[in-house]
């Protein structure tokens, strides 16, 4: 693998990671309506891994089913 795929995989993992601390309870970390309802919001993953240049399109990408759980 060479160095960029080596750092894309690492950076793709960094943000799964930060996606499964996410509490499903806390309305501020998610998106609420629109096309993007159920995601987590962008800076919060932002936050999450030190990632300041993330996009919402490389969190579908590194997740693409990843949605808010409904409350039981």
């Amino acid at each position: 693998m060479d160095r960029y795929a080596s750092h894309f995989t690492a950076r793709k993992q960094t943000i799964i990671d930060a996606l499964s601390l996410l509490d499903h309870e806390k309305d501020e970390d998610w998106v609420m309506n629109g096309d993007s309802a159920g995601k987590p919001r962008v800076n919060v993953i932002e936050d999450a891994t030190g990632i300041k240049d993330l996009t919402r399109a490389e969190i579908d990408v590194a997740a693409p089913d990843f949605i808010r759980k409904k409350a039981e």
